[in-house]
């Protein structure tokens, strides 16, 4: 057998863990190489996922912030203007058949 049927060989044994049972272990000296950059390799994902999130998070936070001034701005304004309708009063007229 040559060295290359050996390594054919051996690659084809090495089957790694899966993900889930990789993370549940307390050290990498319990892995595999493979396995060792299978999990820093998913840690990388989450990482970069995790930081899309964040922005994504706060950009949305922001413009609910300013969407609730904007409503906080209107509702004075449509109070202020309520009030200014009531200080008048209301100045009705009796209109006849005759007029209308």
């Amino acid at each position: 057998m040559t060295t290359s049927e050996n390594n054919a060989n051996e690659s084809e044994e090495i089957q790694l863990r899966p993900i889930e049972e990789l993370l549940k272990l307390q050290s990498y000296s319990l892995m595999s190489d493979a396995e060792v950059e299978v999990v820093m390799e998913y840690r990388a994902k989450v990482a970069a996922a995790q930081a899309v999130t964040a922005v994504l998070d706060s950009t949305a936070i922001e413009s609910m912030k300013q969407l609730a001034d904007q409503w906080k701005q209107n509702a004075a304004a449509a109070k202020t203007h309520r009030q200014e309708i009531v200080e008048k009063g209301l100045n009705l007229e009796t209109i006849s058949e005759a007029e209308a």
